[in-house]
């Protein structure tokens, strides 16, 4: 079996890579005997700030509504002895990573555990946004959650703006209602760094789109200070910029080779995030990669191929070592979600962006390389391509469209309630 699952693993993504080298030659300028054509679709006309501004609107309710629903668990699963507390209540939301970025906005060192720094594999945009948001709300958790509040809402309406410039109104209406529904979408809304990636790869993505270069490399460094992940958004802005400029087909053009060395210098910035992050490192502990020895230290990960995820998740499933309320928790969703992204992006491939389809096979690679996978979902939740694919099939099958919104709203609950009780849900 596990040859099966990593051979169809491999398989799957040199498909996808195939294909995406296919569509940059041809998006490029290269003259090729066979190409691989977008499906064509009428863009949207571009959002007014009218609806930009009920975006955001809706989308601070629906965050709004999620802490309601938060305040009922919390009520209903109070101990009859014990009397309503908005401490406690507050803190149903101190779950896990929280309490590390509550801990670096008071600074990395603010925290020793065995002599060392433990938090500092955590990268500091969230944490330092905390920070600032702290001297308005001295409490640390309402202070995070109206941050990620805001910073998820922002996001909706960036998302919302990003898909018309290639898709219709309601194919970008489903991609914010699926993006905000996703069952694991309520960490945008947690005391965690998802809200503040998710706005800036969206921001990132929107303005290279508009080949608006100098935004995208100042959107892309920040995303790139909130995960390490972020860096990776190089891949498909310089895709999108080198198929803008028909660079490939135009190599003797010398007015092609500056404009595409000007607006690509821009991207420079990505890199240059994570020199800042080693800086950070070195100033701490001496050693700009300190982090390393951090991570596989107090957090118990390394990396491992992308293909051997696949049966990581299996053995876990099968092999009966762990307790069903783990396996329901986290590794079934994840191996579901995994599978599923497979599935997705092969059947995407061909019919989007190349942009999109390099954003999501490299987030779905790198996401994959965590010799432990707890957090799979959570990471996956903020792959928008992954939205964008699955609305534009959603506006065509009125039945996917019903039964993703409705088995996704259901699981939100349930995924949601465990978290707040402290299941296994990272």
């Amino acid at each position: 079996m596990h040859f099966l699952l990593q051979g169809l693993s491999i398989v799957s993504m040199l498909a996808v890579i195939v294909i995406v080298m296919w569509r940059v030659l041809a998006g490029s300028g290269v003259s090729l005997t066979k190409k691989l054509p977008e499906v064509s679709r009428i863009a949207a006309e571009p959002p007014k700030a009218k609806t930009s501004a009920q975006i955001f609107g809706y989308a601070m309710l629906f965050r709004i509504f999620v802490l309601a629903v938060s305040f009922i668990i919390y009520c209903l699963f109070l101990d009859q002895d014990n009397r309503f507390q908005w401490g406690e209540m507050l803190d149903n939301w101190l779950k896990w990573d929280a309490n590390n970025y509550i801990r670096i906005s008071e600074g990395y060192t603010s925290y020793v555990e065995q002599g060392e720094y433990p938090t500092i594999v955590f990268f500091p945009l969230y944490p330092y946004l905390l920070k600032v948001v702290r001297f308005l709300i001295p409490n640390p958790l309402a202070a995070g959650l109206a941050l990620s509040a805001v910073l998820s809402s922002f996001a909706c309406v960036y998302l919302y703006k990003l898909v018309c410039l290639d898709y219709s109104r309601t194919t970008a209406k489903i991609t914010v209602l699926l993006m905000s529904l996703f069952p694991f979408s309520f960490f945008n809304s947690a005391v965690m760094s998802e809200s503040a990636f998710l706005l800036t790869t969206v921001m990132a993505l929107y303005y290279a789109r508009k080949n608006q270069w100098w935004q995208a490399g100042v959107c892309g460094f920040f995303a790139t200070l909130s995960r390490s992940l972020g860096v990776f958004l190089v891949f498909p802005l310089f895709v999108h910029l080198i198929e803008e400029n028909k660079f490939l087909g135009n190599l003797k053009d010398k007015k092609v080779w500056i404009k595409t060395i000007k607006e690509g210098a821009w991207l420079l910035l990505l890199p240059l995030a994570i020199l800042v992050y080693l800086y950070i490192n070195y100033n701490i502990a001496g050693d700009p990669f300190y982090f390393l020895e951090m991570e596989e230290k107090f957090w118990s990960q390394v990396s491992q191929p992308f293909f051997k995820t696949v049966t990581t998740f299996w053995d876990v499933l099968t092999q009966g070592h762990y307790a069903t309320m783990l396996l329901v928790a986290s590794f079934l969703p994840g191996f579901v979600l995994l599978i599923s992204s497979y599935a997705i992006l092969l059947w995407g491939a061909t019919r989007h962006k190349t942009m999109y389809v390099v954003w999501f096979t490299v987030c779905l690679i790198v996401n994959s390389t965590m010799s432990w996978p707890l957090s799979f979902c959570r990471y996956m939740s903020t792959v928008v391509p992954l939205y964008m694919i699955l609305a534009d099939e959603c506006e065509k099958h009125e039945k996917l469209r019903l039964g993703l919104l409705m088995s996704w709203s259901i699981l939100f609950g349930v995924y949601f309630t465990g978290y707040l009780l402290s299941r296994q849900i990272m």
